[in-house]
């Protein structure tokens, strides 16, 4: 169920890649885009090999763990589907959405970054046979990697997008006021809409957990869809 909706996202992701190339998207950005679709489909099939939860007995040499807990894989899944929807709309809009818009979804960037970083080591470490650790296997690189790292990259050019274009518009707006083009000056410097993110992912992040402890999730879900694994480097089972 979890593969389908990710194949469906990403179908309509790449959907929009189309239409909106029709609003001047430079075609760099389009063969970007295009590459993380692939590179998404390969993760998908790559969680679709290892699909056995730690409670599952398993022949460690053609099957392989998840290294998501499925109990918690809800968790993970919104995060996934609210930091793509951020990404879109930044890329699609830019600093045209209206402001508390903007810095929810650069919010939801944030915590998508942290989730990439983290995927990053879990992969990064793999155990397929029993009290032996080893570096991550060439299917593991193949399937799991690319798409993570891409998503990152991506993260960071919505960043550096949207400063970049808030700096352009504080150097648009002037003021005859001496005062007030100083508070200008001042408020596009001390408080971007990146500020405001950092500032309330705090809030934000609560209020979804408590969104998905009432979807039947843990409190401590996006911890535990680490830990509650084997075989990977956060696996405590």
């Amino acid at each position: 169920m979890i593969l389908l909706l990710f194949i469906v996202i990403l179908l309509f992701l790449l959907f929009a890649a189309i239409v909106f190339h029709k609003k001047d998207k430079p075609w760099l950005e389009i063969l970007l885009f295009v590459l993380y679709f692939f590179s998404i489909l390969m993760f998908s099939f790559g969680l679709a090999w290892h699909k056995y939860d730690y409670t599952v007995a398993i022949d460690p040499v053609d099957d392989c763990y998840t290294p998501f807990s499925r109990t918690h894989s809800l968790t993970l899944l919104m995060y996934f589907i609210l930091y793509h929807v951020s990404l879109g709309m930044i890329w699609i809009r830019g600093r045209k959405l209206p402001p508390l818009l903007l810095v929810l979804f650069l919010i939801f960037i944030i915590i998508g970054l942290g989730i990439n970083f983290a995927n990053i080591v879990q992969f990064s470490v793999h155990k397929d046979v029993p009290y032996e650790f080893h570096s991550a296997r060439d299917d593991v690189w193949i399937l799991f990697f690319p798409a993570t790292i891409f998503s990152i990259i991506i993260a960071f050019l919505m960043i550096s997008k949207i400063i970049r274009e808030e700096k352009d518009l504080s150097e648009e707006r002037h003021f005859r006021n001496r005062f007030l083009e100083k508070c200008n000056r001042f408020l596009s410097e001390k408080y971007s809409p990146l500020s405001w993110a950092f500032i309330f992912l705090l809030p934000v992040f609560v209020v979804v957990t408590i969104i998905l402890i009432l979807l039947g999730q843990d409190y401590g879900s996006l911890v535990k869809v680490y830990t509650e694994t084997t075989t990977w480097v956060f696996s405590q089972k």
